[in-house]
C-alpha cells in the first residue's frame, strides 16, 4: 500500500492523499497540556499553521476535559485532526486510580472517532514485559515516547496486556465502520542520535511488531501509516527508513525528527535537516518540529517558524526524490525576469517574503533591495548582456 487517502469524511471535509506519489503531509501539534490554559489560542495557533501549509492537526491535550477540547476542534478546525488515543486514556486511569480496563480504552477509542477526530494514534506495540528491554538496552535515553510511556504505566497498573494489541480487530472494524485512519505510535523511536543507529535493536523490533498490525489492516482494507524515526544523524536515515519501509509493507512512513540533540531553541533547524533528508528516501508525512522542541510549548509565531521550515524541507527531499526541480525554475525566472517582487509569488510563504522584501527594498531600483542597490546583479543582467 504505496498511497492512502486519510478521509475527513465525518466532518465533510476533502481528504488528504499520503504517500510515496504525493507531497509530504505536514502535521503542526497544537494541545492544551495543563489546567487553564487557553483552548481558544490553541485553534488559533492551529489555523495558522493551516494558512501557512500544514494539512493535519495534531491534539496533545493532556487535562480531564479533552472530550470538550476535541468537540470544539472539531467545530472551530477546518483540517483534518489527529488525536492520541492513550493520552485520554492515561488521563483518565489517573484520575481514577487505574480503574480501567482494556474494553473501556478500545470505547474511548470510538468515542475520539465518533467526535470528529480523523487521524488516530494507537500506541499497540509495547508489551506489558518489555521493562527489562529497555533497561538492558544501553540507550542513554531508554524511551522517549509520552504514548508508550503511559501505556507501560497503564498496563502495569491493571496488569494485562496491551489493549490496542490484542483487540487489533476491533479498532480495525471502528476503523472500517468510520471511515478513519490509524497512525501505529512508535513507543521505541531512539530519544538520542546517540542511540539511533542501523542496529537499534528496540527500534527495529517494534518495526517488526508493526509489521504484523499493518499487514492485517492492510488486508482488511484499513488505512495505516506508521511513525518512524525521531532523534537520527543524516548519514543513518537512508538506511533506517528504507529498511523500516521493507519491513512494514511500504506502508506511509510519518517522522518526527532532529538531526541533532544540541540545537535546543533551534531544534526547527535540527528537524528541517532531518527531515529533508527523510523524505528524499521516503518519509510521507512530517510532523513540524518548532524551535520550543525540548523546551515548552510552542507560541503561535513559534508553530508558524515550525510549519514553513517542515514545508521548506519537504521540498528540499521531495524535488530531489523526484528529480524535479520545475518550481525552483520558476523561482529563477521571476527573479531574472521581475527581480525580487516578482519571486514573492513563487515563495514556500508569499505572506513572509513579502513582509520582508517591503522593509528592504532599495529605491534604487524596482529589481533590487537594500542588500546590492544599484550594483544589484539582476540589474547588470539588463544592463549588460
Amino acid at each position: 500500500m504505496n498511497s492512502i487517502k486519510v478521509s475527513g469524511s465525518l466532518r465533510n471535509l476533502p481528504s488528504v492523499n499520503v504517500g510515496e506519489n504525493y507531497f509530504p503531509t505536514l502535521i503542526a501539534s497544537i494541545g492544551v497540556s495543563r489546567e487553564g490554559q487557553d483552548i481558544n489560542l490553541e485553534i488559533q495557533k492551529a489555523k495558522t499553521a493551516i494558512f501557512a501549509g500544514a494539512n493535519v492537526i495534531a491534539d496533545h491535550s493532556l487535562t480531564d476535559d479533552i472530550e470538550y477540547i476535541h468537540n470544539k476542534m472539531a467545530n472551530d478546525i477546518p483540517a483534518l485532526i489527529s488525536s492520541n488515543a492513550v493520552y485520554e486514556a492515561s488521563v483518565k486511569a489517573r484520575k481514577s486510580n487505574f480503574k480501567i480496563t482494556s474494553e473501556n480504552m478500545i470505547r474511548l477509542v470510538e468515542s475520539q472517532v465518533q467526535r470528529g477526530m480523523d487521524l488516530l494514534t494507537i500506541h499497540a506495540t509495547v508489551f506489558k514485559d518489555d521493562t527489562h528491554l529497555i533497561n538492558n538496552s544501553n540507550r542513554v535515553i531508554p524511551g522517549t515516547s509520552r504514548g508508550g510511556m503511559m501505556m507501560l504505566e497503564i498496563m502495569k497498573n491493571i496488569k494485562e496486556e496491551n489493549p490496542y494489541w490484542t483487540y487489533f480487530d476491533e479498532l480495525l472494524s471502528i476503523a472500517k465502520k468510520y471511515s478513519i485512519t490509524y497512525s501505529l505510535g512508535t513507543c521505541y523511536r531512539p530519544a538520542s542520535v546517540y542511540d539511533s543507529g542501523e542496529n537499534d535493536y528496540l527500534y527495529f523490533m517494534e518495526m517488526e511488531r508493526m509489521s504484523k498490525l499493518v499487514s492485517r489492516a492492510q488486508k482488511a482494507g484499513v488505512n495505516i501509516i506508521v511513525e518512524g524515526i525521531g532523534h537520527a544523524p543524516i548519514n543513518r536515515i537512508p538506511h533506517i527508513i528504507q529498511k523500516s519501509k521493507e519491513i512494514c509493507f511500504n506502508a506511509p512512513y510519518r517522522i518526527l525528527t532532529v538531526a541533532t540533540d544540541i540545537a535546543l531553541g533551534y531544534d526547527h533547524i535540527s528537524s528541517a535537516i532531518a527531515a529533508s533528508t527523510s523524505v528524499l528516501y521516503g518519509a510521507d508525512m512530517i510532523t513540524c518540529v518548532s524551535r520550543a522542541e525540548h523546551i515548552g510549548r510552542p507560541s503561535e509565531d513559534d508553530l508558524l517558524e515550525a510549519v514553513i521550515s517542515a514545508k521548506i524541507a519537504a521540498h528540499c527531499g521531495y524535488s530531489a526524490r523526484r528529480n524535479d526541480f520545475s518550481r525552483d525554475k520558476k523561482m529563477s525566472e521571476a527573479r531574472n525576469n521581475i527581480g525580487c517582487l516578482g519571486q514573492i509569488e513563487v515563495a514556500i510563504y508569499k505572506k513572509g517574503a513579502k513582509e520582508l522584501f517591503l522593509k528592504n527594498r532599495s529605491n534604487d531600483s524596482e529589481k533590487s533591495c537594500d542588500m546590492c542597490g544599484s550594483f544589484c546583479a539582476l540589474d547588470a543582467n539588463d544592463r549588460i548582456l
